[in-house]
């Protein structure tokens, strides 16, 4: 039995997990969940939140870049939405939750398997207004437009900490 695949994928999810919850814990945010190579995270501000997320991209490719020999090939895809979240015992539920998720799933697909990516929702762009981020946030054409994002308006991060 060859375990030299399983063994390298649970080196990388280690890693990721550890610069997930430590860029969290950093900008005071919560890891409501993960799932696999998926978290959902939540952070009181809009600024907190993409703050964060370039965080956790400059985190993670110092992470690839210190292990090239673990074949860290891969980047990774945030997506942050700004709206309600409702739990009940561990369940978080609620509209803005499934549009977040579909806003994830649905800009993975622009990136390219090693590039690093944020996209915001428009009310996240909107909570940003007046910070230094607001101005880098690029409108983003999605086709399909998946239907949970009709109307939402999806832009995408352009600094150094995304590309």
């Amino acid at each position: 039995m060859d375990t030299g695949p399983t063994t390298t994928i649970e080196r990388i999810l280690d890693a990721l997990d550890a610069v997930t919850y430590g860029t969290t814990q950093e900008f005071g945010g919560t890891v409501r969940f993960n799932s696999g190579d998926s978290y959902c995270m939540t952070f009181a501000e809009a600024g907190q939140a993409i703050a964060a997320a370039e965080r956790l991209c400059q985190s993670w490719d110092a992470t690839r870049r210190e292990n090239p020999h673990e074949q860290f090939g891969c980047g990774i895809c945030v997506a942050l939405h700004r709206g309600s979240l409702y739990a009940f015992r561990s369940f978080l539920y609620g509209r803005d939750v499934w549009t977040a998720s579909k806003l994830q799933s649905a800009t993975s697909r622009l990136l390219a398997s090693d590039e690093s990516g944020i996209f915001v929702t428009g009310a996240a762009r909107d909570a940003l207004f007046g910070s230094r981020w607001h101005n880098q946030l690029l409108a983003v054409a999605l086709q399909p437009l998946p239907e949970a994002l009709a109307g939402v308006g999806v832009y995408r991060l352009h600094s150094a900490a995304s590309n």
